[in-house]
């Protein structure tokens, strides 16, 4: 165990705990360790006799202050990644014990890296089960086998931690010196990355030249593979590493997840999918589907007698597809099923930041539930990129560049910085492009829904929903005068793909009561849609709505446009004409 001298200090292997000092030491050299871990650690090795319990625990290091256990147990994982797994032992349904010893790792001497012993790593022996990822995991090894630098992007909680720790996984023994996770979610300062990276790799930088300099000498003829976590928040940093450590080793290969790219040049990067998901239930089976096979796995984790089948089928289906097919979404969604029934969460989706709460307690605190992952995301943009963020979310489904610019510009944000922050939330992974001639893009329902929560909490929502409504008359005006001189299956192919944002401005024009003008040119405008898209009889209601706001101040043009579509488009039978509504001249 740790042995303390008459000062107070204790010792334990290569490290020591400087009390008076409020440092820890590892081979004679501070590590940077925040106020919190550090009273953590202190109270745990001064009470190394016995287990300590987590009440305790935060009575002490916390005192007086009301906190979640969620930070006890960062601090926990924070200490462990520098003193090692064994340090720091849990007992179940206790508390905590320290275990550390003086038979910890043998020192290492200062810009020497680790002895050359293939069964070198610190990867954890124990790791999350991958579900529907066996085609993605052998394209991510194919590239990390042929690049030297891998980043694994895509959305909070899609599960690139997961992916990249199995890739890692599968090339220990391929590697001399070892493979090696430098976890930096918990890294808020940049200035720190090199250190931790050393730390990880138990190397002692000697302070005689900078951090990144004494890492990359240590590096230089390594034959390593390193796995640096959650990037998106140092991405500067990351990439200067990168960069550093690539130019000047020669086996030294990386691997990083990130929702973002670093934008080095040796960069390959791999988009990380949603999980599979099936179009309808007939003939499915559950462990096709990754999507489905781990929603069935994480209900049954609660609920062994939980089983996946014709009468609950749809629903996980619908569960899983309004979610986005995220691993993390389907984890919180699972865990509320044995309370609320698959059909009880279905109906909940729509306040999903509120009953998606119940994360793992072993999951980094912004995983815990489905706001504190979104909100991790958004809080890495600048004010501009949020603005722009938020006021997209006022689209249903996809959208379009040019309406995209048309609704998320303003005063403060010219429609050509649109382009620029659109194009940071596409790697950010905020934003998904679609493929197809015309690019359009869309958000993820789960970041939609953070959007339009942020929209209404900015005081935006009106101004914003009047530019949709006028984006999408716009669109519809522009595709009304081309039926004249293009195909209509042309016309439907480039149109179609806004139909639920016409919904939407036509909803939010019909319930305005100042926006009966709108309405009908919104109305006319659009009225040719429907029929081509087998959707005659939404249109005629739909054109019938909007012929109830002619009023006698109503603008002859408006009015012209829209009388005059009914029959055309529909008969003259949907034509009739209400008290109150001019009727039109064989002139007009």
């Amino acid at each position: 165990m740790a042995a303390s001298d008459s000062s107070g200090n204790f010792e334990f292997g290569r490290f020591a705990i400087r009390p008076a000092e409020r440092r820890l030491l590892v081979n004679g050299g501070p590590v940077a360790l925040g106020a919190r871990a550090f009273d953590l650690l202190l109270t745990l090795a001064e009470h190394r006799d016995r287990v300590v319990s987590k009440n305790e625990l935060l009575d002490l290091v916390w005192p007086g202050l009301i906190v979640e256990e969620n930070n006890l147990q960062v601090q926990i994982s924070t200490l462990r990644r520098i003193l090692g797994p064994q340090a720091i032992a849990t007992v179940p349904g206790r508390g905590y014990r320290f275990t550390a010893t003086a038979a910890a790792a043998a020192v290492v001497a200062p810009g020497k890296a680790p002895t050359p012993d293939r069964s070198l790593g610190n990867l954890p022996e124990s790791v999350s089960t991958l579900y529907g990822r066996d085609q993605d995991l052998a394209a991510l090894l194919a590239l990390l086998r042929s690049h030297r630098l891998v980043t694994l992007t895509g959305a909070g909680g899609i599960g690139k931690s997961t992916l990249a720790l199995a890739a890692a996984r599968a090339e220990r023994g391929r590697w001399e010196n070892g493979v090696w996770q430098i976890e930096l979610a918990a890294v808020a300062d940049p200035a720190l990355v090199p250190g931790t990276v050393a730390q990880a790799l138990e190397i002692q930088l000697a302070g005689r030249k900078t951090q990144l300099d004494e890492l990359v000498d240590a590096l230089r003829s390594q034959e390593i593979l390193l796995l640096l976590d959650n990037c998106e928040h140092l991405l500067a940093a990351a990439a200067q590493l990168a960069d550093a450590v690539l130019a000047r080793s020669r086996a030294v290969r990386i691997l990083t997840t990130s929702q973002e790219p670093l934008h080095v040049e040796a960069e390959q990067q791999f988009r990380v999918p949603p999980l599979a998901i099936p179009t309808e239930a007939h003939s499915v089976h559950p462990a096709d589907y990754g999507a489905l096979e781990l929603f069935e796995a994480r209900v049954q984790a609660i609920d062994p007698r939980f089983r996946l089948g014709p009468d609950n089928l749809d629903a996980a289906i619908e569960i899983c597809r309004r979610l986005d097919c995220l691993p993390l979404a389907i984890e919180l969604a699972a865990a509320r099923v044995p309370l609320l029934g698959v059909e009880g969460v279905r109906g909940r989706l729509d306040d999903r930041f509120r009953i998606l709460t119940s994360g793992r307690r072993v999951a980094p605190t912004r995983h815990q539930t489905l706001r504190t992952a979104i909100e991790w995301s958004h809080s890495l943009l600048t004010a501009d990129e949020q603005a722009v963020f938020r006021r997209l979310g006022v689209f249903h489904g996809s959208f379009g560049l040019d309406t995209a610019q048309r609704v998320a510009g303003g005063p403060a944000i010219e429609e050509w910085a649109v382009i620029d922050h659109l194009g940071t939330l596409v790697d950010k992974s905020l934003v998904v492009p679609q493929e197809g001639e015309v690019p359009r893009y869309r958000l993820l329902e789960t970041a939609r829904a953070l959007a339009s929560e942020k929209l209404e909490g900015a005081g935006e929502a009106e101004a914003i929903r009047r530019a949709h409504a006028d984006a999408m008359l716009a669109t519809f005006e522009r595709s009304f005068q081309q039926q004249w001189r293009r195909p209509t299956s042309l016309l439907l192919s480039l149109n179609l793909p806004d139909l639920d944002n016409l919904r939407a401005a036509f909803e939010w024009a019909k319930q305005s009561p100042c926006e009966g003008e709108l309405l009908i040119a919104i109305a006319g405008a659009s009225a040719w849609i429907w029929g081509p898209a087998g959707l005659g009889l939404e249109g005629v209601q739909r054109c019938m709505q909007a012929l109830d706001r002619i009023t006698e101040t109503t603008p002859t043009a408006l009015d012209a446009a829209l009388v005059r579509q009914v029959p055309f488009q529909y008969g003259s039978t949907t034509a009739r004409l209400r008290p109150g509504r001019r009727a039109l001249s064989p002139a007009q």
